[in-house]
């Protein structure tokens, strides 16, 4: 009887916030026979509140996790279900045959849930916001991602003292909106796992006030600005006591450049990380490296843009307005060199930090020997 009246208190804190008032009037129907606490398969027909969507006519509740397989996505292009306002204990997604789309202005996963892509087969999409809801302390949720997988989440965000949200699985995590929590709930982000990557186009806004840090990446996960191509994603401070943004050793960010452009306004076409409502320390380097990923020009690209200055950044050693410690790169396109440059309000924006690519050495002198072989081929056809 405890486990029915605490099932019924959840529903009465909704407030029955259902899409389809019959939804939550089916959940306690069928948690007064006990709880669920079961796996149930979505079937490919039925939206997210309707009973007979789900195999067996039965409507997950907030014990339950919903299940999404071969016979719920069976084509390769995809399938979209809708329902706002819907509280499920989590999503598990195995062999889809292709995207998954759940369009709803609010999904709800209860009482520390998870949406589990580590055996999925295909990408899937909030298209609303992705929002925790369990006890008033502690409650989260997981986010876990199979490599070469993506969850793009329009609005990711949580109900009540969230503490930490763990982000891990080896795939990739985009918000093309925002994370926010607003009020006095706490949050950060555990981003754990090899290869496992955050980004998007939207803004990442922890409000963490006593785990000492807001976003955390460990050994081996990656920040890769935008989505696809080149792309900003912001990092804002406005609602945290701790660093924005830790970089653990062994932690990279992932950069694609353009076209090159100066250090006047505006620079190169290429990601861009930008950092607003910043306080001092809020971006923690431990020798990080940007990996370009083989692409570049000459020119100039601003990598960071900060709305305060220098003292952002923890971690760097500097020479003048050369980096010369604490962030460095790899696999920058072929032929080419570049120096990492912190702006100083005359040369760049202040505080900036911005890549200067040009030819190699070894290039330059090529070209010149190739040039003088060319006058001297011409002084003699003369």
């Amino acid at each position: 009887m405890s486990a029915f009246l605490s099932a019924i208190t959840d529903l009465a804190r909704a407030g029955f916030r259902s899409a389809r008032p019959a939804a939550a009037l089916a959940a306690v129907l069928l948690l007064s026979g006990g709880a669920q606490a079961a796996d149930i398969t979505k079937l490919p027909t039925g939206q997210l509140y309707d009973a007979a969507g789900w195999d067996g006519g039965v409507l997950p509740t907030t014990a339950d996790v919903g299940v999404f397989d071969s016979s719920t996505v069976p084509t390769a292009a995809g399938n979209t279900f809708s329902g706002s306002n819907y509280y499920i204990g989590g999503y598990r997604v195995t062999d889809i045959a292709g995207p998954l789309t759940i369009n709803g202005s609010t999904t709800y996963i209860y009482n520390g849930g998870t949406v589990d892509l580590s055996n999925a087969s295909a990408d899937m999409s909030f298209l609303g916001t992705l929002r925790s809801n369990g006890p008033y302390t502690g409650a989260n949720y997981t986010l876990t991602v199979a490599p070469g997988r993506t969850l793009t989440v329009n609005s990711l965000t949580y109900s009540r003292n969230a503490y930490t949200i763990p982000i891990n699985g080896g795939g990739t995590i985009l918000v093309t909106t925002e994370t926010n929590g607003g009020g006095t709930n706490r949050v950060a982000y555990d981003v754990t796992d090899a290869g496992t990557t955050i980004g998007g186009s939207g803004i990442w806004r922890p409000s963490n006030t006593n785990g000492g840090y807001g976003v955390r990446m460990n050994s081996g996960t990656v920040v890769a600005p935008g989505n696809a191509g080149a792309g900003t994603t912001t990092f804002d401070g406005s609602q945290s006591g701790q660093a924005i943004l830790t970089m653990a050793s062994g932690s990279t960010f992932s950069f694609e450049l353009g076209t090159g452009g100066s250090f006047a306004s505006p620079s190169g076409d290429s990601d861009r990380l930008d950092f607003t409502a910043m306080a001092a320390g809020d971006v923690v380097f431990n020798s990080t490296t940007i990996d370009f990923l083989g692409t570049g020009s000459t020119g100039v690209f601003k990598l960071f843009d900060t709305d305060l200055d220098a003292s952002t950044w923890t971690g760097l050693t500097m020479s003048g307005q050369e980096i010369t410690a604490g962030l460095g790169y790899s696999n920058l396109g072929g032929g080419l060199t570049g120096t990492l440059v912190m702006g100083d309000g005359t040369t760049g924006d202040a505080g900036d930090i911005y890549l200067q690519v040009v030819p190699e050495p070894s290039l330059l002198a090529a070209v010149a020997a190739a040039a003088g072989s060319v006058a001297v081929m011409f002084r003699r056809l003369r």
